[in-house]
């Protein structure tokens, strides 16, 4: 017999630490990959007529909002005029608006699934342990009743 011949395999048996690093590790492909997918869905919502209207009205709402919140931030006063942007410049900040919501969405989504994940994880042992114990008062309860009965 050689001198690794009474070593355990375990160390290549999955265990629950390999299965959260697998998930760390795609949760964070999938981070990593949202930008670029981000970016082609902007691409793909701005192609569509309908959509870009719409995407240009909320950059123009966006636009008038932050123009508000710099002058609010500034502590001026009085109501100001905000021009229409234009139709370029607020497809730029829809398409950035869109991407950027795209890559928080995935995240919040990742986020919300680990967050099950422990919940879930936390549950089952709160199961395991409420098991043990139930097992432990059974057994201690068989023991006091053969007790019992041996002693009359």
């Amino acid at each position: 017999a050689g001198a690794g011949a009474g070593r355990s395999l375990a160390f290549l048996l999955p265990t629950q630490g390999m299965a959260q690093l697998a998930v760390k590790v795609l949760s964070l492909t999938v981070k990593t990959a949202s930008k670029p997918l981000a970016n082609q869905f902007q691409a793909y919502m701005l192609s569509h007529p309908f959509v870009r209207g719409k995407a240009i009205e909320g950059a123009q709402v966006l636009h008038k909002w932050n123009v508000s919140l710099s002058r609010a931030s500034q502590d001026k006063k009085g109501k100001a005029f905000v021009g229409k942007l234009s139709d370029e410049k607020a497809m730029g900040i829809a398409s950035k608006f869109l991407s950027e919501t795209f890559i928080y969405v995935v995240a919040g989504g990742l986020l919300l699934y680990e967050y099950d994940r422990g919940n879930k994880r936390e549950e089952k042992k709160k199961e395991e342990k409420e098991k043990r114990k139930k097992r432990k008062e059974t057994k201690q309860l068989e023991h006091l009743q053969r007790q019992d009965i041996f002693q009359k």
